[in-house]
């Protein structure tokens, strides 16, 4: 029998030993990875409204996001379990009683007969079975022993066992080759596996560190942000042309190789972008590496259109662009004014603008400046016909087309808000028409559907203000907030099959609701209109299928790229006229989206109401009061569909008055942009209220006062014509017989007007409205707004006002004084805050 508990013994031991090890370390990988794929957090993939697309063929899941080496693991842990049971000789409590099969109160005598049975049975004179003797020899006769001697049952009382105490014999968790000569394969096994390993991983995972931060290579950093020596650095005024090239001096191309054998792939490419106006200097680009000058070629080639070479790994390089068209926003918005934290506008505006380009396949010569104008029409928004180029099937001929319209000429589109804005019916008979023959169906269905899936941003508030303060000081942390929603019209063929496909009952229920939030819309208990309003929502929670997209990646539509593409939202807040970003922030819109469906089913739900209140009869009762209360009823119930917050947070600029624009941005589509400007006021220091109430005081006494001067300087002036016109009289008789006035057939306009001015009295209320009045009169107005704080009017000290000024005018070091000991690329580390 074995000696010890817990021993394994022969070849099979040796080897459930290694596999135990091998467990514990699958174990240590395997058991982390299942528990984040279980309650991670999950992002499903939804497409937008891609309604009659040829369907994309998924990958199996076994082969995607590394579900096949989880696959894998798990298998091989589930092997090694099986192994380890199968090979392991776990050892069996001793009992003697069970093995000679007699109670335990059984007296020596029925222990001998037991004996003597199994004797017969077992015994090698009676049975010439090897596996019989080897029974009879450890279990039966040491049951025999343990029962009938006194010191082997005092063991098997005190230990379990009747030889004693039993030790516990350890072996070595390595595979049994490498013990049989320790000097050499046991040393070479340590030193590979637990020396050599571990410090080449060590090694190589802090020379990775060294090498990037922030998921981008420090190199590339240092070309983006270094003013002294790269010539591709991002500038104050950098404008969307100049960003591909930046962008394309990355250093992470540099790592895919160009074979020589493909250079005259890219000669010849670089012919085509000249012949296409794509390059304009391409052999200057040849005194870069020839890996960056493949990818600029290749990203211009990819905006263009123009078809590329296998061998040049186009697809490779666009793979990457996303992750470093991100990395180089946060770059362009680095901070460049010293305390206040604000960055530059122009450039991270353009950043964002190329990467709609390169995902929509668009050039950015196609791309006109996002604003433009000057003075009051500063920032006015201008679209041109980008977001149609992006459409499938769309080239400059089909614009010209659409430009000019219908063969009937009542439906013509220069620009994609106006496409947007078609029917479904007028907008597929303008498609069918201006697209090419050779297109067909299938192709007006592609172009249609990405039309109905484009977002539109709806902002219902917009705001700029300073937290638990009534006016905002420099340097406040101050706070633009916007509360928006997004639509799309894909929301509406959705709902309209939806509505095809509801059964009898839904449709009733539906329709009494419409039948009695339409006659209860006259009453004016506003806890009965609230309950009514819930019971809508309700309602249609239940009747229609609505999206729950909180969590979710929404991908872009974007039929030329590659790869699946998430949409993002970049939100920009700042002074557009003085290129200064205040703060920025990238955000999913997701919730937003369930947010626009919800509206777009209260549009729907409204438009019933409103049919039901027209076939209603004018002499009905409560006609009148439905048809007053109704509109403003329904419009309140379309603001329960909830918004999506955004907040973004930055220091106030130094005192003075401000016109702050804000932009809203999606990375994946040109012209579906959103642009809106505010003013906000900046004091030089916080007031108390008693302050603010004597200078409100004084301000109105001023204004009183150049009031009743103006009455006594337009008294003086009547009276000195008045004496005028008597003199005039009195020299000329003849003629004053003859006047009119004299003779009191007309009033003299002059003395009549003054005489009122003389006899009339304000009250204080009606010279105070007179002055809000002259303070309201945007002619009035002072348009002209600097950074100068004395401009505002308020008292500054000297000390305070230095101080503020030398920080404000502090900018970052030109490439001249680069040159001279400033550090390449610092800058102070960004304020801005985004919810």
């Amino acid at each position: 029998m074995a000696d010890a508990a817990g021993d394994v013994s022969g070849a099979g031991g040796e080897s459930a030993l290694v596999s135990v090890f091998f467990v514990a370390i699958l174990s240590v990988i395997v058991f982390p990875w299942t528990l984040s794929k279980l309650f991670g957090e999950k992002k499903e993939e939804i497409s937008v409204g891609m309604q009659g697309r040829p369907p994309v063929k998924k990958r199996p899941w076994i082969k995607s996001n590394g579900n096949f080496c989880f696959v894998l693991f798990w298998a091989i842990l589930i092997w090694l379990c099986i192994s380890v049971a199968y090979n392991s000789n776990h050892e069996e409590q001793f009992d003697p009683f069970a093995i000679l099969e007699v109670p335990t109160s059984a007296s020596a005598k029925q222990i001998k007969s037991a004996y003597r049975k199994l004797s017969l049975i077992y015994h090698p004179d009676k049975n010439p079975d090897p596996q019989a003797a080897d029974y009879f020899s450890n279990y039966v006769s040491k049951a025999y022993k343990t029962l009938t001697d006194e010191k082997a049952r005092k063991n098997y009382e005190l230990y379990g066992h009747p030889d004693g105490p039993s030790s516990t014999k350890f072996g070595w968790a390595l595979p049994e080759s490498l013990m049989n000569n320790k000097k050499v394969s046991l040393f070479g096994f340590i030193v590979v596996f637990l020396i050599i390993l571990p410090t080449s991983f060590a090694m190589c995972w802090l020379y990775d560190s060294k090498r990037y931060a922030n998921n981008v290579m420090v190199e590339t950093l240092g070309i983006w942000l270094n003013q002294a020596q790269s010539p591709v650095h991002i500038k104050q005024a950098h404008s969307i042309h100049r960003v591909i090239e930046t962008l394309t001096c990355a250093a992470e191309f540099a790592e895919l190789p160009v074979q020589k054998k493909h250079y005259p792939l890219l000669e010849s490419l670089m012919k085509n972008l000249i012949r296409y106006k794509a390059l304009k200097e391409g052999d200057k680009m040849f005194k870069k590496k020839v890996e960056l000058v493949r990818s600029h070629f290749t990203v211009l080639a990819w905006t263009h259109r123009i078809v590329c070479a296998k061998e040049l790994k186009q697809y490779r390089v666009l793979r990457m662009v996303p992750k470093l068209m991100g990395e180089l926003v946060k770059a362009a918005a680095l901070p460049r004014i010293a305390r206040h934290n604000f960055c530059w506008f122009a450039p991270t505006q353009a950043v964002i603008e190329t990467m709609q380009c390169i995902i929509q396949a668009v050039p950015t010569e196609v791309k006109r400046p996002r604003t433009q104008g000057s003075g009051s029409n500063a920032g006015k928004a201008s679209k041109g016909n980008a977001g149609l180029f992006q459409l499938p099937y769309v080239s400059e001929d089909v614009i010209k087309v659409l430009a000019k319209g219908t063969k009937d000429g009542k439906m013509k589109v220069k620009g994609l808000d106006e496409l947007m804005a078609l029917s479904d019916g007028d907008l597929r008979r303008l498609l069918t028409e201006s697209l090419d023959k050779e297109v067909g169906e299938d192709g007006v269905q592609e172009c249609f559907a990405m039309v109905r899936a484009l977002p539109v941003i709806d902002v219902e508030e917009c705001k700029c203000y300073c937290d638990q303060e009534e006016e905002i000081v420099v340097f406040d942390p101050t706070i633009c907030e916007l509360k928006l929603k997004l639509r799309r019209g894909a929301h509406l063929a959705t709902i309209a099959e939806q509505q095809q496909n509801m059964s009898a009952d839904q449709k009733s229920a539906y329709d009494s609701l419409v039948d009695k939030y339409v006659t209860k819309a006259g009453s004016s208990d506003s806890e009965q209109g609230k309950k009514l309003d819930q019971e809508v929502l309700d309602t249609l929670a239940e009747v229609y299928d609505i999206p729950n997209t909180k969590g979710q990646v929404m991908t872009a539509v974007a039929p030329r790229w590659p790869y699946k593409k998430p949409e993002k939202w970049y939100f920009l807040c700042g002074d557009l006229k003085a290129n200064l970003l205040y703060s920025y922030g990238c955000v999913e819109m997701e919730e937003a989206e369930e947010c626009g469906f919800r509206a777009a089913l209260l549009e729907q739900f409204s438009k019933r109401c409103f049919s039901r209140l027209a076939k209603m009869g004018k002499n009905e009762y409560g006609y009148e009061g439905i048809k007053k209360l109704l509109p403003g009823k329904l419009e309140a119930l379309e603001k329960k569909c909830g918004n999506r917050a955004v907040r973004l947070g930055f220091r106030a600029p130094p005192a003075g008055e401000y016109e702050v624009s804000v932009m809203v941005f999606c990375d994946s589509y040109l012209g579906c942009d959103k642009f809106l400007t505010r003013k906000i006021k900046v004091d030089s220091k916080a007031r108390s209220a008693a302050a603010k109430d004597k200078e409100v005081s004084e301000k109105k006494k001023k204004k009183m006062e150049k009031s009743h001067e103006k009455q006594r300087k337009a008294k003086a002036r009547a009276a000195e014509a008045h004496a005028a016109s008597l003199m005039s009289i009195d020299d000329d008789e003849t003629t004053s017989l003859q006047s009119p006035q004299a003779n009191g057939d007309g009033p003299p306009e002059l003395e009549e007007e003054s005489s009122e001015d003389s006899d009339v009295e304000y009250s204080d209320e009606e010279q105070e409205q007179q002055l809000v009045d002259y303070a309201d009169d945007e002619s009035i107005a002072d348009s002209d707004y600097s950074y100068d704080s004395q401009d505002t009017g308020t008292s500054i000290d000297e000390d305070f006002e230095e101080l503020e000024m030398k920080h404000w005018t502090v900018q970052p070091p030109a490439a001249e004084d680069m040159g001279k000991g400033a550090k390449p690329g610092a800058a102070p580390p960004c304020g801005s805050a985004c919810c």
